[in-house]
């Protein structure tokens, strides 16, 4: 027992011993691993100094300003390719419309291909499909505006009135996954001068060229009730057109159309089909400025006409009334010529071929007012005591109404008519005190709307 116990504690000696001796070879490899490797991080072989040598001699040479661009400077690499055309030259913008909504005009742009000669009106914000035919030779393309969709096409915006913005877009198929990717860009257009059509003496101009304005009208300016108000101050023109003679009253903004071969006045809130128009652009009592825009409104002419002069030379002896007395306070009875009338305050009268014309009713006023029937025109005024005498007061105005002569003359008194006609007065309203009075206007009051009819 004692021998196998001495043994056992040799043994267990042994093996601590071996244990220490493992613990420090094993603390020894790390460190002498640990330090191999911050000798490897730090040092650096001979070949690698030298590299390291050569690459900063070479990067410490400024480069030279001419090779920018190439080498290592190359940028190439960098710019990412396009597959869009070019079509900044290709386009031209022939003209633009910024009176759509104000005329009713459908266009608003007027776009041109110079490869194919060829014009589109283009509303603002359309997207346009453009077709390209390559020819041989390496010639330039052709475009096309198409009907149909392509990969290629265009969209016109509006931006201010110099010019316009251009979207251009293409539809691409992918080589990496074979689907349809779309590429955009913007160009500026402006209209070029150079581009713009010639402007041509078209039959709608000449109607217009040959217009007469007879300028205000003096009968409406001074007697225009209500009903005429609009038309005071506005300016008359005489249009001769198909055979007959059309009479517009225009003033500044007011508008015209050539419609069915004839120019008439229009309100600026009609839509129709495309057509001439015509605008008034600047307005004197003698003078008038029109803007003429062709169907699709993109070109316009200026047009300025002149007052035609008047070679009225005022009343006449067998223009104007003679023999003139008093039938009532308010009636004379008077000769023209050599007929005789018996006419009150207010009454007009129009000399025509066949004699003077009484206008009574408010159909015949409304005719002579837009010169449906036409002459010189006398209207009785009032009666009037001037130094104790009577006086008869009108006016006397030249067929076209571009001049008003005054006229005043001494009336005859009829005694024995008078008396009666103030008997008969008072008797009337005597016995008839609650009927209404009615009262004589120089114009008619219904509320007939103008229309094309009363141009003609």
């Amino acid at each position: 027992m004692f021998i196998f116990s001495s043994n056992k504690i040799q043994i267990e000696r042994v093996w601590s011993q071996a244990a220490r001796w493992i613990q420090k070879s094993t603390l020894v490899c790390f460190a002498f691993l640990l330090f191999m490797i911050v000798i490897t991080f730090f040092m650096k072989s001979p070949y690698e100094k030298i590299e390291s040598s050569q690459q900063l001699s070479t990067f410490s040479v400024k480069p030279s300003l001419g090779k920018l661009g190439q080498g290592p400077l190359a940028l190439e690499g960098f710019v990412k390719k396009t597959s869009l055309p070019d079509l900044s030259q290709e386009i031209a913008l022939l003209a633009k419309n910024p009176h759509r909504e104000a005329l009713g005009k459908k266009g608003d742009f007027l776009l041109y291909l110079k490869s194919s000669d060829s014009e589109y009106k283009a509303k603002n914000g359309e997207q346009i499909f453009l077709s390209c035919d390559s020819l041989p030779g390496g010639l330039a393309p052709v475009y096309r505006f198409s009907n149909h969709k392509t990969p290629l096409w265009i969209r016109p915006e509006f931006t201010n009135k110099e010019e316009i913005s251009l979207e251009v877009g293409l539809f691409i198929l992918s080589k990496e996954n074979g689907i349809f990717q779309e590429e955009k860009t913007q160009i500026s257009l402006q209209q070029d001068p150079k581009m713009r059509r010639e402007d041509q003496t078209l039959p709608f101009i000449e109607i217009l060229e040959k217009a007469k304005l007879w300028g205000q009208d003096v009968v409406l300016a001074r007697f225009g009730e209500s009903k005429y108000r609009p038309l005071k101050d506005k300016v008359k023109l005489e249009i001769s057109q198909q055979g007959k003679r059309i009479f517009c009253f225009l003033g500044k903004g007011d508008l015209l159309r050539f419609t069915q071969g004839e120019w008439i006045p229009v309100e600026s809130s009609e839509t129709e089909e495309e057509s001439p128009t015509a605008q008034v652009k600047k307005v004197t009592p003698k003078s008038i400025e029109l803007e003429v825009w062709d169907p699709d409104a993109f070109y316009a002419c200026s047009i300025k006409l002149e007052a035609t002069p008047s070679s009225w030379g005022g009343g006449k002896g067998e223009n104007l009334p003679h023999s003139i007395r008093a039938k009532t306070e308010k009636q004379v009875a008077c000769s023209f010529g050599k007929r005789k009338y018996v006419i009150k305050e207010g009454d007009w009268l129009l000399k025509t071929e066949r004699g003077w014309r009484h206008l009574k009713r408010s159909i015949d006023i409304d005719a002579y007012l837009f010169h449906k029937i036409r002459g010189e025109l006398f209207i009785f005024e009032s009666l009037v005591k001037e130094q104790g005498k009577l006086m008869m007061k009108g006016f006397l105005a030249d067929e076209m109404r571009t001049q008003l002569w005054p006229f005043s003359s001494v009336v005859t008194p009829d005694i024995q008519a008078v008396k009666a006609s103030s008997r008969v007065e008072k008797k009337q309203v005597f016995f008839k005190k609650s009927e209404p009075v009615s009262a004589t206007y120089l114009f008619p009051t219904s509320n007939k709307k103008m229309n094309k009819d009363d141009y003609e």
